[in-house]
């Protein structure tokens, strides 16, 4: 049965004010389209915490990272290459974080020879800092899924897990490394995470003490803009921090400040990917969509680990309904076994589409940053919409 709900994707002819057909016409497909003010509207409402921090792996573009610099946003880096993009740009090495599970050789290298802030998400990273920058500084990544200290069960891959906080705190002491920030990671539009992290904090700030001055939150979910305004809400997630924050400045008699990282929220509605669709299968009730975009657009739901929604929009245009379909989305119409897709998103209900339609996919403004920038089969060109026009940039 073909899912006929409101909330089931439909035409999408315009984005930002600008109509797609359009624009895919003057510039080529694939396409990304990205709308800056929705970053800079996103990032507004966080003016109010002491620091906010973005990966720069969630960003493709470099004009994007100038811009969030404008708005005081710093930067967070894992690896080397990321640290040699952010120095590319002009970014200060002092006001960047090298946050990771473990050091890659030049990364490590790096911060050493720069002094970087570090954030460990592991015991081994723990170890390789210590042993090469005793007496230094860290903040430790924690990995907040459970709060019981005397389970040994941890299933987290990011994070060092608060069961295993003491062994982090024990090999800290052996190389004289002053843990003075802690860092959270959840989905913070759930209530149930948000109740489970400041649990968390509670827990870690008394085993850690009063060296702790920095509480660092980011959010892997998928938070609604207004849960950030505190005009808007009076349980907002920035009052829910600055309430904590409160509690901890009386118990541990010092400034506390809250570091605030939004994840991908704002990015990722801050751009599309248009994809031609070039042709159209049909095998029973089922319709095949075979766009022009390179096989990992499909694989993508799973390497960030949720799924964009898909629309159509007409290569003319038009606006009026179109009857839906059991639809697949893929990259090609064969893999050695006849009408089988190679790589392609599962079933959904989709517009009736034929080819030179397009096929429009939402959220993708981190994702492109994965594709690791420009590709003729990934994003023959990316434009940005400005407020004096359309403008061509570059990765």
């Amino acid at each position: 049965m073909i899912d006929k709900s409101p909330q089931a994707k439909r035409i999408c002819v315009e984005f930002a004010g600008q109509r797609i057909v359009d624009l895919a016409r003057r510039f080529g497909t694939p396409l990304s389209i990205c709308d800056p003010s929705v970053i800079e509207t996103g990032f507004a409402l966080l003016s109010n915490f002491d620091r906010v921090r973005q990966s720069i792996s969630t960003i493709a573009q470099d004009n994007l990272l100038k811009r969030l610099q404008k708005m005081s946003v710093v930067m967070r880096v894992g690896n080397g290459n990321e640290f040699r993009r952010a120095v590319a740009i002009g970014i200060d090495p002092a006001t960047l974080l090298y946050a990771s599970n473990a050091f890659d050789r030049d990364g490590l290298d790096e911060v050493i020879r720069l002094g970087l802030a570090v954030r460990c998400g592991s015991l081994d990273m723990i170890d390789q800092f210590g042993q090469r920058r005793p007496g230094a500084n860290v903040s430790l990544h924690i990995a907040a899924n459970q709060i019981d200290l005397t389970s040994d069960r941890c299933s987290a891959l990011d994070g060092i897990c608060i069961s295993h906080l003491e062994d982090a705190l024990f090999r800290c002491d052996q190389y004289g490394i002053t843990v003075t920030g802690v860092h959270f990671s959840a989905e913070l539009g759930s209530t149930i995470a948000r109740k489970t992290i400041f649990e968390a904090i509670e827990v870690c700030v008394q085993l850690i003490g009063r060296t702790v001055s920095v509480i660092s939150v980011e959010d892997t979910g998928d938070a609604k803009v207004d849960e950030f305004d505190s005009q808007a809400k009076d349980d907002s997630i920035s009052e829910s921090l600055f309430a904590i924050r409160d509690a901890l400045v009386q118990s541990l008699g010092h400034r506390v400040e809250i570091e605030f990282d939004p994840g991908k929220c704002f990015i990722d509605r801050s751009a599309i990917l248009v994809s031609e669709i070039r042709a159209v299968k049909k095998r029973g009730e089922q319709r095949y969509y075979l766009i022009n975009a390179d096989w990992c657009v499909m694989m993508n739901p799973s390497l960030r680990g949720t799924e964009f929604g898909i629309s159509i929009c007409p290569k003319e245009g038009a606006t009026h309904e179109r009857p839906f379909v059991d639809a697949v989305v893929c990259a090609s119409l064969s893999s050695g076994h006849p009408g089988t897709p190679l790589a392609s998103l599962a079933s959904r209900p989709l517009p009736i589409a034929i080819a030179g339609d397009y096929a429009v996919f939402s959220d993708m403004g981190s994702s492109l940053a994965l594709f690791g920038g420009v590709d003729q089969l990934v994003v023959r060109s990316a434009v940005s919409i400005e407020n004096d026009g359309v403008r061509l940039v570059e990765f």
